[in-house]
C-alpha cells in the first residue's frame, strides 16, 4: 500500500499514484545533502520518512526504501524528481 505523506500542498502529491514530486530547491520537504543538491540516505521527507537506500533509478524517478519516523515501520518511496 502507499503512503501519503502528510504536510505536502497537494500539487506536489499525484493524487492517483501517491507518487511526490521533488522540484529542485525544495527544502520544505525534503532536506538535500551533497554539494550538486543530490537527495541522499538520510534525507527527511515531510519530516516524517527518513530515506535509509535508493533502491534504483530511471531518469526522473527514484526508489527508496526509507522508514516512517513515527511508527518505525519501513516503507517504500518513489520520488519523480
Amino acid at each position: 500500500a502507499r503512503k501519503q505523506l502528510p504536510g505536502l500542498v497537494p500539487a506536489a502529491l499525484h493524487r492517483e499514484t501517491g507518487l511526490m514530486r521533488v522540484r529542485p530547491g525544495n527544502a520544505e520537504f525534503v532536506q538535500r545533502h551533497g554539494a550538486h543538491g543530490e537527495i541522499a540516505a538520510g534525507a527527511t521527507l515531510a519530516g516524517r520518512y527518513r530515506l535509509t537506500a535508493q533502491q534504483g533509478r530511471m531518469r526522473s524517478v527514484q526508489f527508496w526504501r526509507g522508514v516512517d519516523t513515527a511508527s518505525a515501520q519501513s516503507v517504500a518511496i518513489t520520488l519523480i524528481v
